[in-house]
């Protein structure tokens, strides 16, 4: 196997290296070149390559205020055939503050050691072995094709199936096959390249867990040249959060970009009001549309209440969107924000933002009413601050966590176009009608997804975006559990805590009825009858109250009533939760 070639950087970041030699040796440079550009950029660049031609990714400057028709329909500065590769670049998978909870315990410590992930349509199971390290292989046994995320971790860290018991180590090598008859044919079976499941590099860095689902003979090499995309401020952020929603890529990123949306999409949420909403008068794009560098955008205010600020976002492929808002005031708003395309029609999303104060920063001024209203807000969260006191600290999270409409606020409105678009057959130029400025961030997307990707990630296993919508029903809309509460730490401990709960309120309940009842036969002192059915009345309705709270962790639509949500957004006014504030508008 040729040595592989350092980052080509010196002379563009998607050009071979430029190398000046003999006309001797020119055409072992130019097959070399061809191999690298193969293997980084895709068939198209290695045949320009191989004809010696110049490989260039620059695209004409797009600093535009409003996006033209005119302009989106001619693909200007594009470069014919380059393509985005999906599969050679780090994922985030998932916090570390999560996964790591998971370890000893299993189940009993909040989610399994065991867990099952998808990048790019590939199922992918991920475990942390006997020295520590966390690992990923593709979630099939190479036996009977059954999910290893069924499985369990061994005492010597590699990982059995369930169906069959057969063991695999970190780099996807079967260590142990139950149903051989001695050593010999044991070790003829695990050597065997069948025997093999597909391994995949990982890495932790700034507090995730990141897999490179690429399972090309130079995976390996090419991931350990290439750090995870990150943005400038990952340090100073903690991304400790994680949503799986019925949403595809394309149109969750895009609505990342669109800040104009969140005064109305999210009206009553936090700030978030129509009457705060004003028009981004500056939005443009910085620099060039890359295939691998993405874009930078930048914007003035969209709200009353942010009016004098600029912001900067960076759209980094495949995932990332970083940025900061310098307001008025000398303070900033840093964030990260991550969108991984798991498989057709469903995205993950992961990230954070921080606040940091500037040196100008002065006490908002509030008349009496306004007073007045937060003295009557703080009155009656009172009795919540006073239960949050009395429950764990992991069930206030889990209620906090899904106290804002916000993400499924966004889920509905991004499946809606979503929809649309698997039943038009037409293209987002002919369907999306863009005349302000504050469309210029939803152009810049879809131009580069459509130039460098036909419009959607490549996905493992076939299909498409639109096929896909087509088949998810509405319902995973309101999925509480499969798109947050599987992965999360505090819901599962949550679930877990509510059960016992509703066993003991309904043991209680009974030993009340039965102890009233005893007392009331044999007339004995009635008002121990009457306050021990009472007390077991209590205990049945707390019941209930607690399983109205199981059911909203896992499910968003009503317990009772109509089972269904209104179209009318419910107020939670108020200081924005921790899930409201990962919504960067």
């Amino acid at each position: 196997m040729p040595a592989a070639l350092p980052p080509h950087r010196a002379c563009g970041p998607n050009r071979p290296r430029c190398i000046q030699s003999p006309p001797q040796t020119h055409a072992m440079w130019i097959k070399i070149a061809t191999m690298a550009v193969s293997r980084h950029r895709g068939p198209t660049l290695a045949r320009r390559a191989r004809s010696g031609r110049r490989v260039s990714r620059r695209l004409a400057v797009r600093s535009v205020a409003a996006p033209t028709r005119e302009g989106m329909e001619s693909g200007q500065g594009d470069v014919a055939g380059e393509r985005f590769v999906w599969a050679r670049h780090w994922y985030p998978v998932a916090p570390l503050t999560w996964l790591e909870e998971a370890q000893g315990d299993g189940f009993e410590s909040g989610l399994p050691e065991v867990q099952r992930m998808a990048i790019l349509g590939r199922d992918i199971v991920v475990w942390k072995d006997g020295e520590g390290a966390w690992r990923a292989v593709e979630d099939r046994c190479p036996h009977r094709l059954a999910a290893l995320s069924l499985g369990s971790v061994q005492e010597d860290g590699t990982l059995a199936c369930r169906y069959h018991g057969w063991c695999f180590n970190g780099k996807g090598e079967c260590t142990h096959i139950p149903q051989a008859t001695d050593a010999t044919s044991e070790a003829t079976a695990c050597s065997s390249v069948r025997s093999k499941v597909q391994a995949f590099p990982t890495l932790t860095a700034h507090g995730l867990l990141w897999v490179w689902p690429d399972d090309s003979a130079s995976a390996w090499i090419d991931s350990a040249v290439e750090p995870p995309l990150v943005g400038p401020n990952i340090d100073k952020l903690n991304i400790k959060s994680m949503y799986e929603l019925p949403s595809t890529y394309t149109s969750y990123l895009e609505n990342s970009l669109d800040p104009s949306h969140v005064n109305f999409l999210h009206d009553g949420l936090g700030n978030y009001s129509p009457t705060n909403a004003m028009p981004i008068a500056d939005f443009e794009v910085k620099g060039d549309i890359t295939a691998n560098g993405g874009f930078t955008l930048r914007h003035s205010a969209y709200a009353k209440s942010n009016d004098g600020m600029q912001a900067t976002r960076r759209f980094r492929p495949p995932c990332l969107n970083s940025g900061e808002y310098d307001l008025p005031n000398k303070s900033k708003m840093l964030f990260e924000l991550y969108f991984v395309p798991t498989r057709p029609g469903f995205v993950r999303v992961m990230g954070d933002i921080n606040f940091v104060p500037g040196s100008s920063t002065l006490p908002p001024r509030r008349s009496i009413i306004g007073m007045a209203a937060l003295l009557w807000t703080s009155l009656s969260r009172l009795p919540l601050r006073f239960m949050e006191m009395l429950v764990p600290d992991f069930v206030v999270a889990s209620l906090g966590s899904i106290r804002s409409g916000l993400f499924f606020q966004d889920a509905i409105a991004n499946r809606s176009i979503d929809v649309a678009f698997s039943r038009s057959g037409k293209t987002w130029q002919q369907l999306y009608f863009l005349p302000t400025p504050s469309d210029v961030g939803v152009s810049a997307f879809r131009q580069w997804i459509n130039r460098f990707s036909d419009g959607q990630p490549d996905w493992f296993c076939g299909g498409s975006d639109q096929e896909a919508t087509a088949k998810v029903p509405e319902s995973d809309l309101y999925d509480r559990w499969n798109g947050y509460g599987k992965y999360s730490p505090s819901i599962r401990k949550s679930l877990k805590f509510f059960g016992n709960m509703e066993s003991t309120l309904s043991a209680a309940a009974i030993g009340l009825l039965g102890l009233a009842a005893i007392v009331a036969a044999r007339a004995a002192n009635l008002n121990i009858a009457v306050a021990g059915a009472a007390v077991a009345g209590a205990c049945l309705l707390a019941r209930f109250e607690v399983q109205k709270l199981r059911n909203r962790l896992l499910t968003g639509i009503p317990s009772c009533g109509m089972p269904e949500v209104p179209l009318k957004w419910p107020s939670t006014a108020g200081a924005p939760t921790a899930e409201a504030g990962l919504h960067i508008g």
